[in-house]
């Protein structure tokens, strides 16, 4: 901002300017003395006249004139002091006028271009001042038009209003306060308040004045960041507790296959080990639910089409649903493709199915749509979860009661119902729909109001990939014995490790087993890298599995590699397992399915 000397800014105000000379307070006694000796020539001038008898100028007669000039001119200088005085009062009085002038357009310019609400009001409730921002703020046509209507239209409820005006009167202000508004249209916004009031001098309340700011996006953001988060942290106690678990299961697993191999065909006894062993693939299926909840399931991603997707699978759907919930697809011609895992995204489409069934008692319509979308850094704005880009969706939408905002804050929680009709119906479903969703490098939306349904919608980054998608066949089992050959195992899990040690022994194999990567190269070492194949978990004390058998391979370019875990720990970079083509077995494994699959690598290899 530009600032000007203050008599210069004062002359300009006054529309007046003052010559340069007339600043020299010398030359203004020498205009007074001059001013005095003529006024003193001029006083004997006018005795000589009144004394028309006098011939000449006596002595007495200079006096009496001398006297009458010195009064006309102390006169004179009184009177031009008390005009420079008013004059500059005059200035004064104009300058606190243009000021004030200048002030109040500045106030006035800052009241219209506003972003925030600017309001007064009064104890009766009707606005004396809104601004333009305070009229689009709850979706009115103009000022004039929010005069002629109530406050009290504008708040959600008259409980938090009244509230309000006792904590205003009570307090004299607040700053920052949070509460719902209702709109033009009936909508409610989030608003951050910012007001004081103004009394007389009795204490009687005459106006309330302030601002309103819209939060309801941050307010949004806010809600999904944190649920963001917390997710995040339930993800890792899942994976935790998962990984655990599954290094169970795979003794259990382990010890029932190996009975189960020592009996015969009609023992008495297998029966009832198979039961154990159905028991056991129950639970790890559990448990693959929450690995992929924490976002830790090993995946086979691949191109895949929703479209497809949802064609191969929708009678198996409907078979689930039953005939009460009808499904009903909507796909789109061009749908662009994304890559996935097709058991996980399949394992998506059923749950977000199953769950629009249970939210329609009494049954109804499922739509499964897929589209193309586009996202734009708006809708980043307001999805803390999401990233610009092209997208492939699908979306699940049923015609039941809808979710509060209560239910949609727990939606994704593990075993959180969002019916409170099947009240049996709890489990993993919503949760592992997230897990998945998020290791695909997507997210998941929901849009929900009590009495209009809900629909789901994952987004998942789109490839322009023309390749079909499918799943492989397992193939026939052709294991073949084993010819003596020499594994590594390292595994830091004393149970897993001795049970998976005894079946490969019991299979003909030669087995060195290490605790963990560190003993497994000495023991490497100590036997000269006489191994045909190295059989790691992942998640090991000290290096993981991904750099042990990088070290071993560097040293044996031909050992044949294969790595387990209970998931993939964030330390692990699985992409490398990906992008060097190991082979990997998800814990807790099925011995038979582990000793095909180490046969395969063997012949693969020699």
């Amino acid at each position: 901002m530009e600032t000007y000397p203050e008599r210069n800014r004062n002359s300009e105000l006054s529309g007046e300017t003052e010559h340069g000379w007339m600043k020299s307070p010398a030359l203004r006694i020498l205009i007074f003395l001059a001013v005095v000796l003529f006024m003193g020539n001029l006083g004997g001038i006018v005795d000589s006249v009144l004394h028309s008898d006098i011939e000449y100028f006596d002595e007495e007669h200079l006096i009496v004139g001398g006297i009458t000039a010195l009064m006309m001119a102390l006169l004179f200088g009184a009177l031009m002091l008390y005009a420079g005085r008013l004059e500059k009062t005059v200035k004064s009085q104009r300058n606190v006028e243009h000021l004030a002038l200048d002030n109040e357009r500045k106030y006035r310019e800052i009241f219209e271009q506003s972003k925030d609400a600017i309001f007064i009001s009064t104890p009766e409730g009707f606005f004396t001042e809104i601004n333009p921002a305070g009229a689009k703020f709850f979706g009115y046509n103009s000022r004039e038009e929010m005069l002629h209507i109530k406050t009290s239209d504008l708040y959600s409820s008259e409980t938090e209003r009244e509230s309000i005006r006792q904590t205003l009167e009570k307090q004299g202000f607040f700053k920052d306060y949070e509460f719902n508004m209702r709109k033009k249209d009936g909508s409610e916004i989030r608003v951050s308040a910012t007001v004081e009031i103004t009394r007389d001098k009795a204490g009687k309340v005459t106006a309330y004045h302030g601002s309103l700011r819209d939060v309801s996006s941050k307010k949004r953001s806010d809600q999904q960041q944190l649920q963001s988060q917390k997710m995040e942290s339930i993800g890792r106690l899942a994976g935790g507790v998962a990984h655990d678990f599954n290094n169970y299961l795979t003794t259990i697993q382990g010890y029932t296959d190996l009975a189960i191999m020592s009996l015969p065909e009609d023992g008495p006894l297998k029966e009832n080990l198979e039961e154990v062993r159905k028991a056991s693939v129950g639970a790890a299926e559990l448990t693959a639910q929450l690995l992929l909840f924490s976002r830790h399931q090993a995946m086979e991603m691949r191109p895949v089409n929703l479209n497809g997707l949802v064609g191969s699978l929708k009678s198996m759907i409907q078979r689930l649903v039953g005939e009460n919930a009808r499904i009903v697809d909507n796909l789109s011609d061009d749908l662009q493709e994304v890559t996935g895992d097709v058991g996980n995204l399949s394992q998506v489409l059923a749950n977000l199915v199953l769950n629009a069934s249970s939210n329609m008692a009494n049954g109804g319509e499922i739509t499964v749509t897929t589209c193309n979308a586009a996202v734009t850094e708006d809708y980043v704005k307001t999805h803390p979860e999401a990233h610009t880009g092209e997208f492939a969706t699908l979306s699940v939408t049923d015609s039941g009661k809808g979710l509060d905002s209560e239910a949609l804050a727990h939606v994704f929680e593990p075993f959180y119902r969002t019916s409170v009709e099947r009240n049996n119906e709890v489990g993993l479903g919503l949760s592992a729909v997230y897990g998945i969703v998020m290791q695909h490098d997507g997210w998941i939306d929901v849009d929900s109001t009590p009495g209009m349904g809900t629909t789901f919608t994952i987004f998942m980054p789109a490839v322009a990939r023309p390749e079909e998608s499918g799943i492989a066949d397992a193939g026939e089992d052709d294991r073949k014995k084993s010819a003596g050959e020499r594994i590594l195992l390292v595994e830091d899990d004393d149970s897993v490790r001795e049970i998976t040690e005894k079946i490969l022994r019991q299979s003909g194999y030669v087995v060195v087993s290490a605790h963990d990567s560190a003993e497994a190269f000495a023991r490497f070492a100590s036997e000269k890298g006489d191994f045909q194949l190295v059989f790691s978990d992942i998640v090991l004390p000290g290096d993981d599995g991904v750099t042990l058998v990088g070290n071993l391979k560097s040293h044996k370019p031909e050992l044949a590699v294969l790595l387990s875990s209970g998931y993939s720990d964030t330390a692990v970079d699985w992409q490398a397992v990906q992008a060097r083509s190991y082979r990997f077995m998800q814990k807790p494994y099925v011995m038979p399915e582990l000793l095909k699959t180490i046969r395969e690598l063997l012949s693969s290899s020699s």
